[in-house]
């Protein structure tokens, strides 16, 4: 088995626009990679976030053509590009890149050989899903003899590699976007009850874990249009958030400028407490509860799934007071007495008129 010669002795590097001219020891392309020229980028794109990414992208390399009776062997199979939680997302996305490298390749014979590279899976399908647009791009490397000064065949190979797109057409990088697939909660208020006053503020606290998806430092903007004064404006991964509301009103946590930042399954906790001092009961999602915790996970959009709205309730009754009403039921009794007897002594006295 001979190998492609990365051997010194090369005195050029010829890159040409429209054509690739083979070069004894290296690999010459047109496209612009690292001055080594058997090493391909790979660039993958997160859209529409607002919080770093934390995923791996994982991408198979296939050796799809090879001349007949030809073995190659030392070529990169997969590679991968992981999302730490570091890269910038100023503009709305994430960008990672990373490398695969040729240079180890073992050819058997002169020819063209071909692979392909897929995106084929992701650490979180449920937020950052792949490129599903069968976005593959091909490599091909063309294995030549090189010649004697009598264009005899010295024994050893020289390649030249490209990079193209699903079209056909020669590119620089090898490039995957899609966009997160995050989500958001919600959350309602409502005061009822004889004794309630509508336009009091309740306090409630909201926090985010930094868990899973979630980073530490991560930001969550509060969409409070309530006119209750001092709420948070936003809820930072593992600092409990305060927000006010009162009567009719309703929040959301996790949408920014129609782009939403929750990851699906990010734990959240509301929580409230009792408010029996001032004679309100506490009543979240229909069930009454002295003082609320509540601890559930964001589930996914769905445009708008109501498994990640929160009702809360503040409910303050009284029956009017029994010594009154006592005192009602007292006289109503006297009156009924005294009507009876009124009618029981002039109807005694009609009949003794009439026995007379």
């Amino acid at each position: 088995m001979k190998k492609l010669s990365f051997a010194a002795g090369v005195s050029a590097i010829a890159l040409a626009a429209t054509t690739i001219i083979p070069v004894a020891g290296v690999f010459a392309t047109t496209a612009t990679y690292d001055g080594t020229n058997n090493i391909v980028t790979l660039q993958r794109t997160v859209s529409g976030v607002s919080n770093p990414v934390t995923n791996t992208f994982t991408y198979t390399i296939t050796n799809t053509e090879k001349p007949e009776g030809a073995t190659v062997t030392g070529a990169p199979t997969s590679a991968s590009i992981a999302f730490n939680g570091s890269e910038s997302v100023a503009t709305g996305s994430a960008v990672k890149t990373t490398t695969i490298d040729f240079a180890n390749a073992d050819f058997s014979k002169p020819g063209d050989y071909t692979w392909t590279i897929s995106e084929t899976g992701t650490g979180n399908t449920a937020n950052y899903p792949i490129d599903t647009a069968d976005n593959d791009y091909t490599v091909i490397v063309s294995v030549r003899n090189v010649l004697d000064g009598d264009n005899v065949p010295t024994g050893a190979y020289t390649g030249s590699l490209i990079l193209k797109n699903k079209a056909g057409t020669k590119v620089d990088t090898a490039t995957w976007t899609s966009a997160a697939s995050l989500t958001y909660i919600s959350a309602t208020a409502k005061t009822t009850g004889n004794l309630a006053e509508t336009d009091q503020c309740f306090a409630y606290t909201l926090t985010i874990p930094a868990t899973g998806s979630v980073n530490a430092g991560d930001k969550f903007t509060i969409n409070n249009t309530s006119t209750c004064t001092g709420s948070d404006t936003e809820v930072t991964a593992g600092t409990a958030a305060t927000i006010y509301l009162k009567h009719g009103d309703a929040i959301t946590v996790g949408q920014k400028d129609g782009t939403n930042e929750l990851p699906v399954g990010a734990s959240y906790t509301w929580t409230k407490a009792s408010d029996t001092s001032t004679g309100y009961t506490n009543k979240i999602d229909g069930t009454t509860a002295a003082t609320i915790t509540k601890t559930t996970v964001a589930v996914s959009d769905d445009n708008f799934n109501t498994a990640n709205v929160t009702a809360f309730e503040n409910n303050k009754d009284a029956d009017p007071q029994t010594g009154i009403i006592t005192n009602i039921w007292f006289y109503i009794i006297l009156l009924t007495i005294g009507a009876f007897g009124i009618f029981f002594i002039i109807a005694r006295r009609k009949k003794e008129d009439e026995e007379e």
